[in-house]
């Protein structure tokens, strides 16, 4: 057969250890690494771990949790601010050979709720303060079985100094037994830009590809490449045959397959032509929870990725844009969908759609146009403050909320956010 033209290829004889569990992989890597140097430092708290401390770490809590009963098949959600004990417990947990997921502090009781239902994990292991601000949301889910404590709550928890003060044997210790590329060591969750999160399902053999631990200690240089959550690094300027190129992002990584395709046509397109960009191969991520793959991939098994972008002669990947809106709030990136299906929760909100409003200041503030229900009795400020209670600060709708008759719609359903835009002029 012909190779299919204007495809971009990575190297394919690049080979990793696909039968490893990737937690195994990365405490073969560090072992390497003199124990004594610092691996891990937090800027906030000053607090130092050295690749000793780290890998001490991981064999404890592991041989623990295993012991607790945690392994394959299980889901382990970490709950807590991120230090360097969240870092070690992470690949802890991934060494188990139970799945990782994890969940922000600063999310939201909306978001915490959405994404625990997603991965429904059996442990959980948080902090006071994330127990403090969702344990009514921890408390309503029957599918979690047992939690461990970093601090002192919840107090029938198990502690987790008492996991991390084990001494483990650290040069016999061993990660579990996986299938690398069917195991799943991650449920992760996408940015929600086309909709609430969707919880993304990383094997062992894609964080395997998607990482260089070989690279530390002594990073030097700033590289550039393309990443997701769905797909890792596509591209990379680390590889690239003829070095860094300003403005690229690089060219394929190893036994990746990109095309470039025509956003109406789906036909590939050649050099220099902008379209969607399209990833297939060992990096694309096992799927999303519960969401059949023909609604993510096109008939060639490609992953649609919803970014703009276009290619050199040379196969190197420079990015436009992406294809769906995403309101910019002083370098965040807020998904309207995820404002608007928080909107929908209030009893008063019947539809609701949300885009950025222009700003000098803030690049953009979250604006919010809402049909109220017949009859309903509701101000902006009661739905401006109903948001806030439920998102991170920086998704608040600083913008405000303008209550409308409609919401403009294409004659499929889909709403119309250019005209918000052109509606957001009008009222300013």
């Amino acid at each position: 057969m012909l190779a299919p033209k204007n495809f971009l290829r990575g190297d394919p004889e690049f080979q990793v250890p696909a039968h490893l569990n990737f937690g195994q992989y990365m405490i073969q890597c560090l072992r390497k690494i003199d124990r004594n140097l610092k691996a891990l430092i937090n800027d906030e708290t000053g607090e130092e771990t050295t690749y000793g401390e780290f890998l001490q770490d991981v064999a404890n809590i592991s041989i623990s949790l295993a012991e607790l009963g945690i392994g394959k098949g299980h889901t382990v959600a970490i709950c807590s601010e991120r230090n360097n004990t969240f870092v070690a417990t992470t690949l802890a947990v991934i060494c188990t050979g139970a799945t990782y997921t994890p969940l922000d502090v600063t999310a939201g009781k909306a978001v915490v709720r959405h994404n625990l239902g997603i991965a429904k994990p059996s442990y959980v292991i948080c902090s006071r303060l994330f127990w403090d601000n969702y344990k009514d949301v921890l408390s309503s889910l029957d599918f979690i079985e047992h939690y461990v404590r970093f601090d002192d709550v919840p107090e029938d928890a198990t502690a987790f100094a008492a996991l991390r003060s084990r001494r483990v044997d650290v040069g016999a210790f061993e990660a579990a037994d996986v299938r690398g590329a069917d195991d799943v060591a991650m449920v992760l969750y996408s940015s929600g830009t086309t909709g609430p999160s969707k919880g993304v399902l990383l094997t062992h053999l894609n964080l395997l590809l998607s990482c260089n631990p070989t690279q530390l200690p002594h990073l030097k240089d700033i590289i550039q490449g393309y990443g997701m959550t769905e797909a890792g690094e596509p591209t990379s300027e680390s590889r690239a045959p003829r070095g860094p190129r300003p403005g690229s992002v690089g060219t394929p990584a190893p036994a990746t397959t990109l095309k470039i395709v025509d956003v109406d046509t789906r036909e590939p397109l050649g050099p220099r032509t902008t379209g969607e960009i399209c990833v297939k191969g060992p990096v694309l991520m096992k799927g999303y929870v519960g969401i059949p793959r023909e609604q993510y991939l096109d008939e060639e098994g490609f992953l649609k990725t919803g970014d703009l972008g276009y290619y050199d002669e040379d196969h190197y990947v420079y990015i436009v844009d992406r294809i769906k809106d995403v309101i910019k709030y002083i370098g965040f990136q807020v998904p309207p969908a995820e404002l608007e299906a928080v909107l929908l929760q209030h009893s008063a909100v019947m539809e609701a759609g949300v885009v950025g409003r222009p700003d000098p200041e803030y690049d953009e503030l979250p604006t919010a146009f809402v049909v109220k229900q017949p009859g309903a009795k509701v101000t902006e400020q009661e739905l401006i403050d109903f948001v806030a209670s439920q998102v991170s600060p920086y998704m608040q709708l600083r913008g405000g909320v303008k209550f409308v008759a409609v919401l403009p719609r294409n004659p499929r359903g889909k709403l119309l956010r250019r005209e918000l835009k052109e509606m957001i002029k009008e009222v300013d």
